[in-house]
């Protein structure tokens, strides 16, 4: 999915009129538009909630950084129909009492949402940390495809992609997870169905899926290994 419609704004970069804050772009956006982030001025120490149907679209995913420097979530997707590609996107906050969820993107009861080809990172050191790498909460038909999403070591309660609340009909597919507690997770007893899993390279990850108690998911062509 891309939205090619609007105009492009552009952050980062030495170009008239660019912005020098992801977000600030974001809030002078339409739906439609493209806001494109140079690597120029990376790393982006921001928590950017997208808020409009937009295309947020990085120069490259290995140096174009948005960090959440351990202080909240660096992505908050909030809208229905964009689309966040080309990132690294790193250092959310954690949490270690069962009370938040803190995840480096996360969706937020959002539908046709595609992130695709970011490197998504959990690198904090403290070992009982609960933080995912995607989640997604009471979100529909959204698809996560080509990203490496990784943890420096498998800790606490982590996974690299979680489902929440009834998030259902989603597509997960050639996804590199490693380092997680769970690589894919669909919360207990929380409904995520008709979900697909195909093609993920799941390595060292302690469980490599874990479905238990949502219905319909098919699991498709996964590569497991630890």
């Amino acid at each position: 999915m891309s939205l090619s419609r609007g105009k492009t704004l552009y952050v980062g970069g030495t170009g008239d009129g660019n912005y020098t804050k992801i977000q600030d772009a974001i809030d002078n956006a339409f739906d439609g538009d493209t806001v494109f982030v140079y690597d120029d001025s990376s790393p982006y120490y921001e928590n950017v909630i997208v808020n409009k149907s937009i295309n947020l679209i990085g120069e490259d995913r290995n140096t174009t950084v948005i960090d959440g420097d351990f202080d909240g979530i660096p992505v908050k997707i909030e809208v229905d129909n964009c689309l966040i590609s080309g990132f690294t996107i790193k250092n959310c906050a954690f949490d270690n009492s069962l009370k938040f969820i803190y995840s480096n993107i996360q969706l937020n009861k959002c539908e046709n949402v595609v992130i695709k080809e970011n490197k998504i990172i959990n690198s904090n050191s403290w070992s009982n940390a609960i933080d995912e790498g995607v989640y997604l909460n009471n979100s529909f038909n959204c698809t996560i495809k080509d990203n490496i999403i990784f943890d420096d070591n498998i800790r606490g309660s982590t996974s690299g992609i979680a489902l929440d609340g009834g998030s259902s009909n989603n597509i997960l597919i050639k996804n590199k997870i490693s380092g997680y507690c769970m690589g894919i997770y669909l919360a207990f007893h929380s409904s995520c169905n008709d979900n697909i899993i195909s093609e993920n390279h799941l390595h060292n990850n302690l469980f490599g899926i874990d479905i238990f108690g949502n219905s319909y998911t098919k699991i498709l062509k996964n590569k497991d290994r630890n």
